[in-house]
């Protein structure tokens, strides 16, 4: 499972990111609450493991977690945590 090598801001975790998927790691593998690699890299505001996995052309944008949220739901959330903070 690829989704938790997904770190803040690292950039080891994008370029490990990139080299498990040129390996053939799942782009949409998820862990047991359904989270795919995006969903964390999305809740980790890690813009580096977002960019890579958006390059992949078998991403699921819409892939749904065990609550209903789609990467892009995180997205929201964390920027609404920023503009509140």
């Amino acid at each position: 499972d690829i989704p938790y090598l997904v770190l803040p801001g690292d950039k080891e975790s994008s370029e490990l990111l990139q080299l498990l998927l040129e390996n053939g790691a799942r782009v949409n593998a998820t862990d047991q609450f359904g989270k795919s690699a995006l969903h964390v890299a999305c809740m980790r505001g890690n813009t580096g493991c977002i960019d890579v996995l958006l390059k992949e052309p078998d991403i699921d944008l819409n892939l749904l977690d065990n609550n209903f949220n789609r990467p892009y739901d995180y997205l929201l959330q964390a920027a609404e945590r920023i503009q509140l903070g």
